[in-house]
């Protein structure tokens, strides 16, 4: 009877000598920079009740990662993960163990050695960001391991949303110089993103178009999802705000879907080419809008399920837009399905990716990151095609207004030059336009302003006589009263045809100044040559007939011109004044006549 106490006591001490860790062999941590992916066992626990005592029995059904991060998806379970790494080497190994996924809601991490607990963390973002043991993105903490020693690491994972954890383990040095490299390239694509949202923002100030205001908030609501599901969102922005944390990524998700669905149905006018194809993006529009308020009242399991589910529903239903206004021959839809084929390509590997469909890797994690770039980029362009295609046609007819008045010869010769050359073309005659008077074709009073301050600027350097003549037609209100307002146009034009002819050189100039007055800029003009030039002119209106429909009738005009040389301390308004007292003084003395002053 004695032994079976015996072999009972034998064969409990038995078990206990069993080693808790029944896993693989330890794996070296030798290596700078080591995936932990094909090294960890992973343990299902659907009931959140095992404690880490419970997982270091023998007797569980741990399996063996894959080559793959650990991914599970969307599920309600908590996932312990271990591995076993040793020192073989002499000397301590300090290392760094990421965990490279931030929207993990509880991370526990346990380091032992045999039986005995050496370090602990709670991590997650569900806790505050300062209490982090590393400053970073991603989840870090620091392992060091003495000469010879072997370490077991076990980690719980609990999340709400996709339950995945890419585990690395760095040298200091290797983690700091690639985490450079890759804030480096979050830079970039942050940076040129804004650039991008700015740029657009401008040309909505601009133009007034709400096309780039949706595509502006469509840029950021991309740029803050990725954000927030990076982490750099939580690092930077909302430290605290554990509870914005996660439902920022369900708000800006949806956020993104909603523009992206109503910048597709403005840019590609969906609604003049198929009503259903409008209504159904209207009511993804609005789908959209609803989750974004919903975020704050569902629990967010459910939330980003039905949020990526929609996403995808999007994805399709701008996909099929893109391609009606294709096939309807719209002019930005090749390059506006190009870009989008980019970015939605990213977004439906990062979405398979947070269901499990497919692995984690740098390909998965930064495919919306690469699309989104290159999208806003290709939109940034059709945005851009479509301004140079108004502005164009804007000149164009500016153009042919001012073509059909004066130059119709210099439009024929313009349409056969290159597109390049002819939109440089065409800003040159937009600023002629500015500067010309759209009734006698005269230089307006901007253009004589600025040529009498060049002249002013020339005849005072070099010590030329510089002469400025003011004509004003007399009586004109008159004609305005007796024959109408079409007979007062038809004599300013011809009184501005007489004056045209009073030209001589190319640097004089003939503007018309307001009203019924012109002026006469001729540099280099000394006051008899000015008053020939003045009663020549005088003389031809005078002598000529303005013939309006069934009437006739002649006009005179008074002129007052002043010469001088420009001199320190006086102005080209002096001149003006001064040839405005001359005019003044001619009509005071009966009109009809010129009057020259000098100084």
């Amino acid at each position: 009877m004695r032994v079976l106490p015996v072999l009972l006591t034998f064969i409990l001490l038995a078990v206990n000598a069993i080693p808790a860790w029944a896993g693989g062999e330890a794996v070296s941590v030798e290596p700078v920079e080591l995936a932990l992916n094909a090294h960890l066992d992973y343990l299902e626990d659907p009931q959140h009740v095992l404690s880490l005592d419970d997982v270091r029995r023998p007797d569980l059904g741990w399996e063996r990662n894959s080559d793959y991060a650990f991914n599970k998806g969307f599920n309600d379970s908590s996932w312990w993960l271990r591995m076993r790494l040793t020192n073989p080497t002499d000397n301590p190994q300090p290392r760094l163990l990421e965990v490279g996924y931030a929207a993990l809601d509880h991370i526990q991490i346990y380091v032992l050695e045999g039986d005995r607990l050496l370090q602990q963390w709670t991590l997650g973002d569900k806790q505050p960001y300062f209490q982090r043991p590393v400053d970073h993105r991603y989840f870090v903490v620091p392992v060091t391991w003495d000469a010879g020693q072997t370490l077991e690491i076990y980690l719980r994972v609990t999340t709400s949303g996709s339950a995945k954890a890419p585990l690395t383990l760095w040298g200091y040095q290797r983690f700091h110089t690639v985490d450079f490299v890759n804030t480096l390239v979050q830079g970039f694509y942050y940076g040129g993103m804004t650039s991008i949202a700015l740029y657009n923002l401008l040309i909505f100030f601009v133009l007034r178009d709400r096309n780039y205001l949706y595509y502006v908030a469509f840029i950021i609501s991309t740029v803050m999802t990725l954000a927030a599901q990076s982490g750099l969102a939580f690092q930077f922005l909302w430290r605290e705000a554990t509870l914005w944390n996660d439902l920022a990524i369900v708000f800006f998700t949806a956020a993104t879907a909603a523009f992206a669905s109503v910048f597709s149905l403005r840019f590609l006018r969906i609604s003049s080419l198929s009503r259903r194809l409008g209504v159904v993006l209207r009511a993804t529009f609005t789908l959209n809008v609803a989750l974004i308020v919903a975020a704050f009242m569902m629990p967010y399991h459910w939330a980003a399920i039905i949020v990526l589910v929609n996403v995808l529903i999007t994805i399709v239903v701008v996909v099929v837009a893109g391609i009606f206004a294709l096939r309807s021959q719209i002019p930005s839809a090749r390059i506006f399905m190009l870009a989008w084929s980019l970015l939605l390509s990213g977004a439906m590997v990062v979405i398979l990716s947070h269901l499990g469909v497919l692995p984690v890797n740098l390909l998965t994690e930064y495919s919306t990151h690469f699309g989104s770039m290159l999208e806003a980029v290709l939109l940034s362009l059709a945005l851009a095609q479509r301004i140079n295609t108004e502005r164009r046609l804007r000149f164009q007819a500016q153009a042919d207004a001012l073509d059909a008045s004066q130059r119709a010869n210099m439009e024929l010769e313009e349409r056969v030059r290159s597109r390049t050359a002819e939109l440089e073309q065409l800003n040159v005659r937009l600023q002629k336009l500015s500067e010309t008077d759209s009734l006698t074709g005269l230089a307006n009073r901007r253009f004589l302003e600025t040529r009498l301050r060049e002249e002013w600027a020339r005849c005072s350097r070099q010590q030329r006589p510089l002469t400025v003549m003011l004509l004003d037609v007399d009586f004109f209100k008159e004609v305005n009263d007796r024959y109408g307002h079409p007979a007062g146009d038809a004599c300013l034009q011809q009184v501005a045809n007489v004056v045209r002819g009073g030209l001589r050189w190319p640097a004089d100039v003939a503007a018309r100044y307001g009203g019924e007055e012109f002026c006469l800029l001729l540099p280099e003009t000394d006051s008899s040559g000015a008053a020939a030039v003045a009663e020549r002119v005088r003389q031809r209106v005078s002598a000529e007939t303005v013939q309006v429909e069934d009437a006739a009738f002649t006009v005179t005009i008074s002129v007052g011109v002043y010469t001088g040389l420009p001199v320190a301390g006086a102005t080209p308004e002096d001149f003006i004044q001064r040839a405005d007292a001359a005019l003044y003084q001619s009509k005071q003395s009966g009109r009809n006549q010129v009057t020259v002053a000098t100084g």
